[in-house]
């Protein structure tokens, strides 16, 4: 996250990638957008979407489903259930 976080500020393009590109570095560029942006998981899709097919496994998707809801509890001082 820090080299990605690093090399985002450099104009230009940033270049993620795995095996395929539609599922581990997919998880990573969504997780970056809602941290670093402040999207939700639907607005992070959202606008990957349009330029790459993404499709996280499920147990991707679910640790992102966590991430959204920890950083909605941030976002609105929620405590945990």
């Amino acid at each position: 996250m820090k080299e990605l976080t690093a090399n985002i500020t450099i104009p230009g393009r940033v270049f993620v990638h795995c095996l395929m590109g539609v599922s581990r570095s997919a998880t990573l560029v969504l997780a970056f957008l809602m941290i670093a942006e402040g999207l939700s998981l639907q607005e992070a899709v959202a606008a990957v979407r349009p330029h790459r097919d993404v499709c996280p496994n499920q147990g991707f998707l679910m640790q992102l489903c966590s991430l959204h809801m920890g950083l909605e509890r941030e976002r609105f001082n929620l405590q945990p259930f």
